[in-house]
């Protein structure tokens, strides 16, 4: 699983669940705060379709943090301001930088937390498709 992926399914998990992850890592390995959770705000790029140009359309807050475990870093910024979510997804990162025993059972559990979170978003495209537009040209008027 890369790096993406992973954050792409913690960050739309359930924050339990993540801090749950998390815990069972610090039951067997020390973690350091680097930086503990705070708030930034993080410019928005966004891509205009037509003219494939680049743009900001604006600031999101979001919440980052640093640990280690070992000497191996884990970083995690997400949007939003729930520190202690951002604080376990860090602990997730820096468990899987260093490589702990936990690995394959994390990446396990985050293969299941990734099919239900897909399975969450077909049924969120699934709702927005039922307010679909059809557009038709209308000739000669």
């Amino acid at each position: 699983m890369d790096k993406k992926e992973m954050f792409r399914i913690m960050a739309r998990s359930h924050r339990d669940k993540i801090i749950e992850l998390a815990g069972e890592i610090e039951k067997s390995h020390q973690v350091v705060v680097v930086k503990k959770p705070a708030k930034t705000l993080v410019m928005l790029k966004m891509l205009e379709s037509v003219a494939n140009s680049e743009y900001f359309l604006g600031e999101l807050l979001a919440c980052e943090a640093m640990v280690k475990i070992g000497e191996k870093r884990g970083m995690a910024l997400t949007a939003g301001d729930d520190f202690e979510k951002v604080l376990a997804m860090a602990v997730i990162d820096a468990a899987f930088n260093a490589r702990v025993d936990e690995t394959h059972w994390l990446t396990d559990r985050l293969n299941e937390m990734g099919t239900l979170v897909s399975s969450q978003e077909r049924k969120e495209f699934g709702r927005s498709l039922e307010s679909k537009v059809q557009f038709r040209v209308v000739e000669g008027q």
